[in-house]
């Protein structure tokens, strides 16, 4: 048979088990959601402050003992261990599909501060790894099957099929060539259309529609992308500082500090339950201008990037991407919310603005302008406010860069000698 013409059969097998991996890791978050605040929350209500920390406590614990006894690759975010796989030659075990999924959702389900969208970036990368050793395929197309399995299992979970696809190039692969292009479209294709057979074809973000006021706002989108670059930075700082200092308690069992996490994050969860979980509903009444106190979602950010730490910092399984969006939108909100009300008549609602700044420090963390641009369109079917995202993931991209070479993701490899 064609080379050519396998590989495009592979990338849409790949693709639908993406897809599928997709619905299997979002049924069992909220299965394990359902099953944590609608029953068990109930019967420790008794506990008060403490009930939130025992379920993320409960939940840590079964997620420590899970990666570190089957897999340990599981455990953490699964888009720096995806890379590290393609750098080492696309291998990945089977197993990880499995434990990633179950582990995630424990973790998400659980109140975790994480995302779905890493996890499910590895379960697919694993899928497409084990497709390509079961044929035994050579590393340059093992390699390409991970990144369609990644691209598959973003675009099914985002409903964004041409975002997965850039996603696997420019954060997986980081490279572009016209045939692993071809090949990722595929995949991304035919995971979004599984989710759809399932799901429907929805947006992740409705109700969100804006356009640029003035040519006045191009200079404050470009000032809340120096904003988004700084923060992102310290988001990457405070992140990497609180996995250290996990690492460096004594005489605690590893397996056991993603229970620890759990009983921190639970605490701040007690008092501004807006952080627990991905917090989707939270980000809709930001995007749509619901929830536009500039105080209150300037703590949020912060909140959100000291619980999405705990969460991953401890060894929970998660991921950073839609983190990164909480936290853009948050600050975006807070800063368009300051500025609406200084200048109304050249500026757009808070919402603009937390839909702009979603979507550069989700460019500036994940050093990935293309895909969050594309991202957000996507999620929103809102092209009208194109040119400041634009401009704002830009401005973002490069100046983060510039104060640190390093993405959230390739810093991992880098403090391990990579």
């Amino acid at each position: 048979m064609n080379p050519t013409i396998l590989m495009a059969g592979l990338a849409l097998l790949v693709g639908i088990l993406g897809g599928l991996g997709a619905l299997v890791l979002g049924y069992l978050i909220n299965l394990v959601d359902f099953v944590s605040f609608s029953h068990l929350k109930g019967y420790l209500s008794l506990l008060g402050p403490f009930t939130l920390p025992l379920i993320g406590c409960t939940g840590g614990l079964l997620v420590g003992l899970l990666t570190y006894f089957v897999a340990q690759e599981a455990k953490g975010r699964g888009i720096p261990e995806v890379i590290n796989a393609v750098e080492q030659g696309g291998k990945i075990r089977p197993r990880v599909a499995l434990i990633k999924t179950l582990a995630s959702a424990l973790t998400i389900g659980t109140g975790g501060s994480a995302g779905r969208e890493g996890p499910i970036a590895q379960i697919g990368a694993a899928l497409g790894s084990t497709v390509g050793q079961l044929l035994k395929l050579p590393k340059q197309q093992l390699i390409k099957l991970v990144a369609c399995g990644a691209g598959a299992g973003i675009a099914a979970t985002f409903n964004a099929p041409l975002a997965g696809a850039v996603f696997a190039l420019e954060v997986i692969l980081r490279r572009f060539t016209l045939n692993t292009f071809g090949l990722v479209v595929i995949s991304s294709v035919s995971g979004t259309f599984v989710a759809h057979l399932f799901l429907g074809d929805v947006t992740t973000f409705t109700g969100v529609s804006y356009s640029l006021v003035s040519p006045v706002e191009l200079l404050l989108y470009a000032a809340l992308g120096i904003v988004a670059a700084f923060v992102s930075v310290f988001f990457s700082r405070v992140f990497y500082k609180i996995e250290d200092m996990f690492k460096n308690i004594p005489r605690v069992p590893v397996w056991f500090l993603p229970a620890l996490g759990g009983i921190a994050f639970g605490l701040i969860g007690y008092f501004i339950p807006e952080t627990l979980g991905r917090g989707e509903q939270i980000m809709n009444q930001i995007l749509c201008g619901k929830m536009d106190a500039a105080g209150f979602l300037a703590l949020l950010c912060l909140a959100k990037i000291i619980t999405t730490s705990l969460t991953l910092g401890s060894g929970g399984s998660g991921g950073v991407l839609f983190p990164s969006m909480f936290i853009g939108a948050c600050l975006g909100g807070s800063f368009g919310s300051v500025f609406h009300s200084l200048i109304p008549g050249f500026t757009g609602a808070s919402g603009a603005y937390a839909l702009v700044g979603m979507g550069a420090f989700f460019a500036a963390a994940n050093r990935a302008p293309a895909t969050a641009i594309i991202m957000v369109i996507e999620m929103t079917y809102n092209q009208e406010i194109i040119l400041p995202l634009m401009l704002a993931c830009g401005v973002a991209t490069i100046l983060a860069r510039t104060m640190e070479k390093e993405s959230i993701h390739t810093k991992k490899l880098a403090r391990n000698g990579m």
